[in-house]
Parts: structure tokens; C-alpha cells; sequence
């Protein structure tokens, strides 16, 4: 009963995120009365009175006659359901900007793990919009902005910073005029800016932005563009910055500089809100970790407010500006490391470890030698107990008969299974984490292993396997200093030789240490990371991603167990980048990374067998979990994962760290019994899996996929469009009940429609029988295939050729009403399918597109 109750929730959850996931915010029924008038409503959020959503993306829909449509957020809550009466725009409440929209722009959607928080209690509890119609309208106007949103919170809060000039004037006959904007950015933490657009009117050849650190000289390139092109967000390296992640900290200043061709102007012209006026603006869209308040005043940022600071500027911030928009499939060239790679894994049915009862196998590591042959190391937790009593309160090991664990540590022929030697007798009582520390070159140099009972972390030089060279912590005595651990989980060794040691279950740290072993710093619950969401629940497993290239960024990452994420770091304990979501529930034990493959592998944990029915169903509402990932959540672990890591670019600046969500997609069809550690060759051609329970190591074979990538590529030369991302796991049989039941319940939904409207039948004869009554098909431009109305909630899909910027933005060159009813992707004359009052503002979402066959048994193309 209890597992119905569950399956039954998801099933629930699933309609619920397809009713709720999409909400139309509108002018309800403007009359613009002549060229250039602006007219604002206030917008009510009912939708959010009692939960908060988090806006993803937005999708104007507009008739040919409005210019710009500006969403605005208003920190006060509206109690009524219907938006204010539209009017002029005085006193409109708007603390800052959520979206702008003008003439030929597109949708916007927003990177992943960021958006913006709206309702009651949050700082946007109401919505402006603020229309500006380029003529006079006979019918009433409902220009609207579909908003897409979910109801779980992002890591990452999304703003908008607009820069504009408000006071110059242009004079006639001038060519190469420029308008300038400066001021200084004030953050309590760095942002960063992922989306950049302009807007000016007819006179404009240019727009250029940039931005000055303190004590810095250079000027740095935010934005060249031209506001004749299509008005809407581009990427900035689309506008010609460096990157599409631009760091902007705390006194930073801002600059914006628009130049202007007045030569057929016989007068001057002023800055204002007209068509035969002039603008300046320059919007910036960046991301700021949720934890901390947008930046203060972040609107405003208007006129020249640093003296001085244009008058040293590149001379070619007056230059024109190509009216040659930047390519729709501009994207910044794929590196090798994130080339879609198809691989398969094979169980290897007939490997073992020669002649020996391994036990439970708590550590492996893998090293190759210079004839190739790989190398595997194996760490044996022994028969010493670990049990709920095992320590005393003082983390102390209190078993009577404590015995050294015999050979702990084999050196075995990873292809034949053969044992070349064994060793580490008398030195290790509960060993936990083994693994390979490697050089500049990437040679081995030396083997680590750590114990959770001796409260140490032991390295052997590499090939001198009797003694340690090093030992890290006191024996038997756990304690909190640079000097001692309690119960350390594993060890990582950087290129540069320095140590990191993950104190993992009592202290709950990364600590730091000199290639000799003194120590250096530490961070975690009681380190650096002090904020209760930053430090660890038990951090089980390390490793490290090499720096990709010359000067770019060497990380250690960290399996934060029981909060079912990656963290990874500078090697200054810097956040780097954290990877969390549903294919890392319900813990993560163990990661490595491949320089193969250029991908993280990791094992995730077994499911909390105590977990009841009930608490299983309020973590399935907690999550919001739909029926694919229904299956996960308390969670069912025992499998391997992979994912792409941020690999360090070139410059890559660490300050404020990235967020990726992993989702089954990530989840590889191996399943295992309690996996401790993972490991890959170095040519990238094994995987092994250590496990507590038999079979105890697992092999893998890692081989591509010549069928998969064959119908890849036959999929990419007939469509011109990427194959499927990934090919899915079977589904599980708990999935394939949940979708049996899925399916009854709407086979019982459909018949008792059909009953009902079988039984209206008959009792109001009229309603389907007397064909007077039915509209006449419409004739001419607005009929449709076989006669049928185009309407509103008939989009047809957009096309890839026709995307511009960033998400899905699609452009339209024409301007008439006849030509933007005929392309209902662009701007689609609403007016035509009646007042607001005739249509739901809460819209369900679209039906998911049918999924692509990508049943290949095994198969995996990673998802990044």
C-alpha cells in the first residue's frame, strides 16, 4: 500500500509540473491612441501565494504594432487576481528589471541552475510591464510574456543591470558621435554576466561596452554590437568578448558608449522616449549566488558618472559597427574534451583475482607502466568489526582482539587477474581509502592508504612497499589539528607534490599539506567553508583534474557523501565548480577522474533500508521528482555515474564557482553490491568497481560503440542536427509499474470523459445535433490546411536554422500583421483570438516531444 502511495504521488507531481510549469503574464487590453505611446499595468502573482517559482525562461508574444514590451519586478504584493487597469507609466513600482523585449527580439532562456525568484515573500512579489507601441491601435491589445518556471529552488539568482544615458543630445550633420555611461559596480559578492543586449533607435552605428577593475589600466571588452541588429540577449562572445562568463566584482566600473550617424538630421536630437528621439541603453544579464542580495541599485547605472574614465578609452569605441548580425550558430569552438563520446562497458563475467578470497574490498588504484602493462593495487578492510559501537564517543577504536589486517594491500596483473605481490602486514587495522600519487609527468611516485581506526594517512614511495615513508596523524588518537585526523577517508597528491587528505566522517575537512608533509591550511565544516551548506557531510573520496592547459586551473574534488554532491577546488581550496542532482542520490561514495575520456566516473551509495513508505513519499514531494526519477529518491545508489567535468580553461578565474545538475541521463546501466571506490586504467580501457559485498571488484570493460556512433553519424548527415544526447538505461521495474499505472489511470480518465459527454448527448439533443449552431470555417488568409483557424495555442515548432542568441530565439524580418499571422513563431497578432478573459493565465505546458529510440543495449553517450 505504502509503495502505491508513493507511485501514485509521482504520478501526481508529473501532472502538477506539466499543468504548472508555464504562466502568461499580459496587458490586459491596451488601447494605444498614437505613435510612440507607453502604457503599464501592474501584475499580480497569485500563482505564487503560498510557494515561491523560480523563473527559467521567458517568450514574448506580441502583435506587429508593439516596439519593446520591459518586465519589471515589484517588492509588493498584489491581493487581487487581475491586472491594474493599463495607463500611463507614473508610479508604476519596479525595484528592477526582470526581461526586456524589443522589435525583432526572441525568447530568452537562462542557464541552467539560474533563475529568478518570484512571490509573496520574496523581492519580487508583483510584475510590471511597460509596452511601447509604435502606432495606434483600433482593438485591444493583450501583449503578454509566457514565463516557464519550476518550483525548486536554483543555486544561482539571475538579474539585470541597465546602463543608459538620459542627457545627451546629438547635433545635426555629425558623424561618429558618441554618448557616454559610466559608473561603479557595488556587490557583496563577484556576479557574472551571461547575456548582453543593446537598444537604440535609427541613428545609432554602435554600441560598445567595457569595464575597468581598480588598479587595472586595461580596458576590458564586455559587449561591440549594433542596435539595428535583432533586439534581444546574445551570448558575449557573440558581441565579441572573451568569454560567455564575465566576472564583474565589487568596484568595478561600468561603461557604455553608444556613437551615432546624424549627417541626414537637420536638427538636434535628444535623448527620450520617442521614435524620433534617441536611446542609450545597454542591459546586462548575470548570475550571483542565491545566498547573497542582488547588487544595490542594480537598474541604475546612468550617464557618465566617473569623471575621466572615457578619456583613455580604445580608439576603437567609435568605430562603426557591422549591421551584419552575429551568426545564429555562432558557438565558441568545441574543445576535444567535450566531443560527444560513445563508449559501451561490458562486464568482464570471467575476471577475478587469482587464488584468493579478497573480503571486502575497500580501495583500488591504477598505474601503468612504461611497457603498458596496467597495474591494479588493491586495499582489504580485513576482519576487524565496524559497527555502530565499534568507537566510543571520543572516536576511539574500543574492540577487544584487535589484529593487524594480513597482506591488506595486492599488487595484481589488472588483465589476468594474476597476484605479483602482496604487503602492508602489521601496519593497518581498519584501512579505508588507497590511491596513486603521480608526478609532473604523470608517473607514479608513491601509494597512499589511509586508517579510520589509527586515525592516519601512511605513504609508501613508490616499489618500496615494506615500510612508510610518511605518516600523517597520530597513531590511535583522533583529534582536530594539523597534526591529527579522525577517521580519514582517502588522500589526493597534486602535481605540484602537495597533499590533500579528505578527514572525512568526524572532522568533516579537506586538510592541506607540504609536499613534505607540514601542514598547510584546511577548509570544510570547520575550515574555510564555515556556512552550514558549504562544508561536508562526510567527505569520502578525492581526485584530481589535471589543469587542461599551460596556466589554467589543477582541481581536487570531493565526494560529499551524505549530501549527494561533487565539490571541486582550486588547489588554495577556492570552489571551483559542484555538480549535485537525482544521478547522485542517495549518496556519493566514491569519483575519479579519466584524462582518457576526459569524464568523472563515480559509485553511488545503497539505498537507507529503514526508510519507511511515508518518508519515502515526503522526499518524493520535497524534490518534486517526477516518474522517471521516482525510483531514485531515498534512493536506490549500488550504480556508476559520469559526467563531464568543468575542465580548467585558460584563464578560468575560480572566485565564483559554477553549478552543473546531473540527471539520469548521467546514470550508467551498471549496477553493483555496496561500491566503495572506482577506478579507470589509463588508456581508459578498464573500469573496476571495489565492493563490500561479493563479488568485491568488479571489471569493466570500457570499448566504443561502432554501432552507436555509426547511427550517430548517419542521424547528424541526415537531419543536420546532433543525434540523441544519451541512450537511456532500461527501465527499471519499479519505473515500469509506475508507468503501467500511469497509463490505467488515463485509460480510466479518457472512458469516463467519454461517458459523460455520452450521457450530455442525451439529455441536450441540441448540443452536438443542430449544425446551425457550429461558427462558419473561416475564409482567406486566416484559414489553415483544411480550413481549420490558426490559433494561438498552435505554435508550431521553431526550427534550428532559426535560432539567434541565447536559448530558443527566433527572428522575423517583416513587420506586417498579415506576414506575423503567417509565421506564429515570430509575433502573433493576439488581438484576433479575443480578450484576456477568454483565456486561462495559468497555461498548461506543451505534451513532451515523443522521446527518440535510443534503446541500444548498454551504450552511453555522456551527457555534458
Amino acid at each position: 500500500m505504502g509503495d502505491l502511495l508513493v507511485y501514485f504521488a509521482a504520478f501526481l507531481l508529473s501532472i502538477n509540473s506539466v499543468i504548472s510549469e508555464k504562466v502568461l503574464v499580459s496587458m490586459p487590453g491596451a488601447y494605444p491612441q498614437k505613435a510612440d505611446d507607453y502604457i503599464c499595468t501592474q501584475i499580480p502573482l497569485p500563482q505564487f501565494k503560498n510557494s515561491p517559482g523560480y523563473v527559467t525562461a521567458f517568450k514574448p508574444i506580441v502583435n506587429a504594432s508593439v516596439h519593446h514590451i520591459i518586465l519589471g519586478a515589484c517588492d509588493k504584493w498584489i491581493g487581487r487576481n487581475k491586472a491594474s487597469r493599463p495607463g500611463p507609466c507614473i508610479n508604476t513600482c519596479r525595484t528592477h528589471i526582470l526581461y526586456a523585449w524589443a522589435h525583432k527580439g526572441a525568447p530568452l532562456v537562462l542557464p541552467e541552475g539560474s533563475a529568478f525568484e518570484i512571490g509573496r515573500g520574496t523581492q519580487i512579489q508583483s510584475l510590471s510591464m511597460e509596452v511601447h507601441y509604435s502606432r495606434r491601435e483600433e482593438n485591444p491589445d493583450f501583449a503578454s510574456i509566457e514565463l516557464t518556471y519550476t518550483r525548486e529552488p536554483q543555486p544561482n539568482r539571475a538579474g539585470v543591470i541597465l546602463l543608459y544615458n538620459d542627457e545627451a543630445t546629438i547635433p545635426p550633420h555629425s558623424e561618429h558621435f558618441p554618448t557616454n555611461i559610466s559608473c561603479r559596480l557595488r556587490t557583496e559578492v563577484p556576479i557574472r554576466v551571461f547575456g548582453i543586449r543593446t537598444h537604440a533607435h535609427d541613428l545609432n552605428k554602435g554600441v560598445y561596452g567595457y569595464y575597468l577593475r581598480p588598479g587595472d589600466r586595461n580596458y576590458h571588452l564586455l559587449a561591440k554590437g549594433n542596435a539595428q541588429w535583432p533586439q534581444t540577449f546574445y551570448r558575449p562572445t557573440q558581441l565579441s568578448a572573451s568569454t560567455d562568463s564575465i566576472r564583474l566584482e565589487d568596484g568595478d566600473i561600468l561603461m557604455a558608449r553608444c556613437v551615432y550617424d546624424s549627417t541626414d538630421r537637420d536638427k538636434p536630437t535628444s535623448m527620450g522616449s520617442t521614435h524620433a528621439d534617441e536611446m542609450c541603453n545597454m542591459y546586462l544579464m548575470y548570475t550571483i549566488d542565491a545566498n547573497y542580495e542582488l547588487p544595490a541599485e542594480s537598474e541604475m547605472c546612468v550617464d557618465d558618472m566617473v569623471p575621466g574614465v572615457w578619456d583613455h578609452a580604445p580608439p576603437e569605441s567609435v568605430d562603426y559597427v557591422t549591421n551584419v548580425p552575429p551568426s545564429p550558430n555562432s558557438m565558441p569552438e568545441t574543445s576535444p574534451a567535450s566531443t560527444p563520446r560513445f563508449i559501451d562497458f561490458l562486464f568482464d563475467r570471467k575476471w577475478s583475482v587469482e587464488d584468493v578470497h579478497l573480503g571486502s574490498v575497500t580501495g583500488i588504484g591504477m598505474t601503468a607502466d612504461d611497457d603498458g602493462k596496467t597495474h591494479l593495487f588493491i586495499l582489504r578492510r580485513g576482519d576487524n568489526p565496524w559497527e555502530e559501537n565499534s568507537f566510543d564517543r571520543d572516536y576511539r577504536y574500543r574492540e577487544s582482539n584487535i589484529e593487524s589486517v594480513p597482506s591488506p594491500i595486492l599488487h595484481v596483473d589488472a588483465e589476468t587477474g594474476e597476484v605479483v605481490e602482496a604487503f602492508g602486514d602489521d601496519l593497518f587495522v581498519l584501512p579505508h581509502g588507497l590511491s596513486v600519487a603521480r608526478g609532473a609527468k604523470g608517473e607514479p611516485v608513491a601509494l597512499w592508504v589511509t586508517d579510520v581506526a589509527l586515525h592516519q594517512a601512511m605513504k609508501f614511495d613508490w616499489g618500496k612497499w615494506k615500510k612508510p615513508s610518511m605518516v600523517l596523524g597520530r597513531r590511535a588518537e583522533p583529534g582536530d589539528d594539523g597534526n591529527s585526523f579522525c577517521q580519514p577517508t582517502d588522500v589526493a597528491v597534486a602535481s605540484t607534490g602537495e597533499i590533500f587528505v579528505a578527514d572525512g566522517y568526524c572532522n568533516q575537512r579537506i586538510v592541506k599539506f607540504s609536499a613534505r608533509g607540514d601542514y598547510v591550511s584546511e577548509w570544510g565544516v570547520r575550515g574555510a567553508d564555515t556556512e552550514s551548506n558549504r562544508g561536508f557531510l562526510v567527505a569520502h573520496s578525492l581526485a584530481i583534474i589535471p589543469a587542461s592547459e599551460s596556466g589554467a586551473v589543477e582541481q581536487v574534488c570531493v565526494a560529499d557523501r551524505e549530501r549527494a554532491q561533487v565539490d571541486c577546488y582550486d588547489l588554495q581550496g577556492r570552489r571551483v565548480a559542484q555538480y549535485g542532482g537525482r544521478a547522485l542520490q542517495p549518496s556519493v561514495y566514491a569519483i575519479t577522474f579519466s584524462p582518457a575520456h576526459n569524464l568523472m566516473f563515480g559509485v553511488t551509495g545503497p539505498a537507507n533500508a529503514s526508510m519507511s513508505a511515508l518518508e519515502r513519499l515526503q522526499a518524493l514531494l520535497a524534490l518534486g521528482v517526477d516518474e522517471d526519477d521516482a525510483d531514485v529518491v531515498g534512493g536506490r545508489g549500488n550504480r556508476a555515474f559520469a559526467f563531464l567535468p568543468l575542465l580548467s580553461a585558460n584563464g578560468f578565474d575560480p572566485g565564483l564557482g559554477f553549478y552543473k545538475r546531473l540527471t539520469r541521463h548521467n546514470i550508467l546501466d551498471l549496477e553493483f553490491q555496496r561500491p566503495h571506490d572506482i577506478e579507470v586504467s589509463p588508456d581508459g580501457t578498464m573500469l573496476f568497481v571495489a565492493q563490500l559485498k561479493k563479488p568485491y571488484l568488479s571489471k569493466i570493460d570500457i570499448v566504443k560503440s561502432a554501432k552507436v556512433a555509426a547511427l550517430h553519424q548517419a542521424a547528424t548527415a541526415s537531419t543536420g542536427n546532433p543525434a540523441p544526447n544519451f541512450t537511456m538505461p532500461p527501465r527499471t521495474l519499479t519505473q515500469k509499474i509506475f508507468i503501467t499505472g500511469a497509463l490505467v489511470t488515463l485509460c480510466a480518465v479518457v472512458v469516463l470523459i467519454v461517458l459523460i459527454l455520452f450521457r450530455s448527448r442525451r439529455n441536450a439533443p441540441w448540443a452536438f445535433r443542430n449544425r446551425a449552431f457550429w461558427p462558419n470555417r473561416p475564409r482567406g488568409r486566416m484559414a489553415t490546411g483544411r480550413g481549420g483557424q490558426k490559433r494561438y495555442d498552435g505554435f508550431q515548432p521553431l526550427h534550428r536554422d532559426e535560432l539567434q542568441g541565447l536559448g530558443s530565439m527566433c527572428e522575423s524580418d517583416e513587420d506586417s500583421d498579415e506576414d506575423a499571422g503567417a509565421d506564429s513563431n515570430a509575433i502573433i497578432d493576439i488581438r484576433k483570438f479575443g480578450p484576456s478573459s477568454s483565456r486561462q493565465t495559468l497555461l498548461p505546458s506543451a505534451p513532451p516531444h515523443p522521446k527518440p529510440n535510443t534503446s541500444l543495449s548498454s551504450s552511453h553517450h555522456i551527457e555534458t
